[in-house]
């Protein structure tokens, strides 16, 4: 995680094609990249083809959103699906992530996201039949110990 160097209010930054603002620049090209993060650190992990990062999923149940999350919407959400998992690397944990998913979303041709498993979001997300029908919008924000997203 990002250590914050102030207590003012966190502020989500949506990733488009820019470096995020403040972002240290040895993090700017990871934070930036608009494909999926699992494979990404599998390459750069030099993991062959048929070896992937584990995965342990901490959550993955409706659960109320928290305030940031729900002025992300369009439409008031207060419950969703929510995923929390952490990749890691020989036994070692290298990425926290929490995805919020509306319950309305996984639905049609989103239906693969409730068969999950043990397989990340990304595989789903960047399928190579969804490919280019949409992508995925990333925030990223500086979180520290007070912040109600932190979690131990």
């Amino acid at each position: 995680m990002l250590q914050r160097k102030s207590r003012s209010p966190s502020c989500w930054q949506v990733i488009e094609n820019g470096a995020p603002l403040g972002a240290p620049l040895f993090l700017q090209d990871w934070l930036s990249d608009t494909g999926s993060l699992t494979r990404k650190l599998e390459s750069t992990l030099r993991y062959k083809q048929d070896e992937h990062l584990e995965l342990r999923i901490l959550a993955d149940c409706r659960q109320n959103l928290v305030s940031s999350e729900k002025s992300f919407f369009r439409r008031p959400l207060s419950r969703s699906r929510i995923r929390e998992v952490v990749l890691c690397d020989q036994g070692e944990p290298i990425i926290v992530a929490r995805s919020v998913l509306p319950i309305s979303s996984s639905i049609g041709t989103n239906h693969r996201i409730l068969k999950l498993g043990h397989k990340p979001l990304g595989a789903v997300l960047f399928a190579k039949d969804l490919r280019g029908r949409f992508r995925p919008v990333r925030e990223i924000v500086r979180l520290d110990h007070h912040h109600p997203e932190w979690k131990a």
